[in-house]
């Protein structure tokens, strides 16, 4: 090796020890990693306070307290000469770090006794990041070690300043828990919503397209917060989070002068504790899809031809029945006079469908939406046989329990057309026709198409609000 090789050898091993040691330097700097250790104790704070089975301080006291002792080592870093201040901090630092490993192990003990049934929810969380702030503790006490093992009186001495500040912490955050607030946030995390996502938005839908119908000039409301006592519809509709973990997300389309021309509602899953989806939608059409698999891997999307990306829709039971009404009597007629209509339905539909029927019920313009429903009524069933031709009929299937059972009314006419409506009437031959998803389980829409459906942000946003609105904050 010449004289010339081993000086450039020797060269990129000092360059490298350079390197190495900046890294270290870095590495055990204080202000990293008390910085670093701020961060885990805000997001240590939020677990805190939001885990089940304990009884803990509302959001804002545990995150001032949590943060407290790491505040007061950044404070002894702003004042007095640079070395002192650094020995100060260290030992704050030092005292609070250590006092957090002696403690982790039993707290960690008395996490593991409390989830042993529990699959998921924030104290799991805190099972999970406690290992974290045991590393983040770890990280300080090397760092504050490196400034304080030459001054190790002054260190020892803010050591044990730093010890009382967290013995102090603790003391307060269990003064200032709230009484019940574990068995509270317990039983909020099994809470199961009072209707399904389908129903709630059908109803919401409802509500929206009923006062449209009765209000034409008004158009439909920028928000549902408009919703209002005179539109005989629950109270709760205004509130998005009337739903318990799903966000009831509502936008509008299509200004015009006389108002909003249509609408977008969907319920979306926020709570972490529920399994994503399904999502229910509506527009001003009053038709409920269910986008399900939304969740899914590229794979299960493959494995399942494509239907996770398309929106399956469970159709008003009322069509059902249209079609069946229809089966009967074409049935009827071809067993017994296949040029004549039956006169009426008596004896050739099954009678609990025509007992479904209502006749004397409320008007399903005046029905109070979101009241529970009481009897069997559901829709008014209207027969018109023999029309020129003789052997041909129409039936009318009018919704009566409007937003609770069902929303849309259906017309056979007597060329076998079916028409339908959203609005709290009867449905007319004059009305469109079914639309593309009512007459199959799988379809594609031309409304709510993949790139309408929710997609991840969408998820993390509802998560990050439903968090905030269901937090305890003082």
């Amino acid at each position: 090796m010449t004289r010339e090789t081993m000086y450039s050898v020797l060269q990129v091993g000092a360059t490298k020890s350079r390197v190495s040691a900046r890294i270290v330097e870095v590495l055990l700097s204080l202000k990293l990693a008390i910085a670093v250790g701020m961060v885990v104790s805000a997001r240590y704070a939020w677990l805190l306070s939001h885990a089940e089975k304990w009884d803990t301080p509302a959001q804002m006291p545990a995150f001032i307290l949590c943060e407290l002792p790491l505040a007061l080592c950044l404070a002894a870093l702003a004042t007095g000469e640079r070395s002192a201040r650094y020995v100060r901090s260290a030992g704050l630092a030092f005292g609070s770090a250590l006092s957090f490993c002696v403690v982790a192990l039993p707290l960690g003990c008395d996490v593991g006794f409390r989830i042993w049934e529990m699959r998921k929810g924030y104290l799991v969380d805190f099972e999970n990041f406690l290992p974290i702030c045991v590393l983040t503790a770890v990280w300080m006490l090397a760092g504050a070690w490196r400034y304080g093992r030459n001054k190790r009186r002054v260190f020892f001495a803010y050591a044990g300043v730093g010890v009382g500040c967290f013995v102090a912490v603790a003391l307060l955050l269990t003064a200032t828990s709230v009484q019940g607030s574990g068995e509270a946030k317990e039983k909020a995390r099994y809470q199961s919503p009072n209707l399904s996502p389908y129903y709630h938005v059908r109803a919401v839908a409802a509500c929206l397209i009923r006062h449209r119908f009765l209000h034409r000039d008004e158009g439909f409301p920028s928000s549902l917060s408009s919703i209002g006592a005179d539109w005989n519809c629950s109270p709760e509709f205004s509130d998005p989070w009337s739903l318990p973990a799903y966000l009831i997300h509502y936008s509008t389309l299509d200004h015009s002068s006389s108002g909003f021309d249509d609408f977008r509602l969907e319920s979306i899953p926020a709570d972490r504790s529920y399994v994503l989806g399904p999502v229910s939608a509506s527009d001003k059409r009053g038709e409920v899809f269910e986008f399900r698999g939304l969740d899914a891997t590229a794979a299960q999307r493959k494995a399942a031809q494509g239907h996770f990306s398309v929106q399956t829709v469970d159709p008003d039971t009322i069509l059902y029945h249209l079609l069946n009404m229809r089966g009967h009597i074409k049935a009827y007629m071809a067993a017994h006079d296949p040029a004549n209509a039956p006169a009426s339905l008596d004896g050739i539909v099954d009678e609990w469908e025509l007992n479904t029927g209502c006749d004397s019920e409320e008007s399903a313009q005046d029905r109070v939406i979101g009241r529970p429903m009481s009897g069997s009524c559901s829709y008014r069933v209207s027969y018109f046989p023999s029309a020129p031709p003789a052997n041909t009929f129409a039936i009318s299937l009018e919704c009566v329990a409007y937003g609770a059972r069902c929303l849309r009314s259906y017309f056979l006419d007597y060329g076998g057309n079916i028409h339908a409506t959203p609005e709290p009437r009867a449905a007319k031959d004059q009305d469109p026709g079914l639309l593309p998803c009512e007459s199959m389980q799988i379809c594609n829409d031309p409304v709510w198409t993949t790139s309408q459906q929710p997609g991840g942000l969408t998820f993390m946003r509802a998560s990050l609000l439903y968090s905030m609105h269901k937090t305890n904050w003082w």
